[in-house]
C-alpha cells in the first residue's frame, strides 16, 4: 500500500485523493497494530514470525502515515498522541525508524 501511495503522489494522480486513507482511520489501525505487536513481544512465549510481521505492518503504518493530508484536526491530534507516546510505552528498534528522517527541530 505504502509503494502504490508513493507512486501515485510522484505521479501525481488523481487516484491518490480516492485512495489514500482518512488520518483518523489510519491512527486507530496503528494504535491496534502497535498494541498487538506489544503484547507479543511481551508474551512468556514469543513467536518470531509474529513479532516480525507485525514489526513490518508496523513500519509500513508509519511509512504511509508520513505522506498524509493532515487536514483532519482529530487525525492529526490522534496520530500526534500515538506518535509521542507509542515509543514511550514500550522501546523498540524498528526498522521504520531508520527509514524515516528525524523531525526537524522546534524553532
Amino acid at each position: 500500500m505504502r509503494v502504490y501511495l508513493n507512486h501515485l503522489r510522484e505521479a501525481e494522480s488523481p487516484l491518490l485523493a480516492d485512495v489514500e486513507p482518512v488520518v483518523t482511520a489510519l491512527a486507530y489501525h496503528l494504535q491496534s497494530e502497535w498494541t498487538q505487536l506489544v503484547v507479543s513481544l511481551e508474551a512468556d512465549e514469543r513467536n518470531d514470525e509474529r513479532e516480525g510481521s507485525g514489526e513490518f505492518v508496523v513500519g509500513e503504518l508509519v511509512g504511509v502515515a508520513v505522506n498524509l493530508d493532515y487536514g483532519d484536526e482529530i487525525g492529526r491530534r490522534k496520530m500526534f498522541e500515538l506518535m509521542r507516546a507509542s515509543p514511550l510505552s514500550h522501546p523498540l528498534a524498528l526498522p521504520c525508524d531508520e527509514a524515516h528522517a528525524p523531525l526537524p527541530a522546534r524553532r
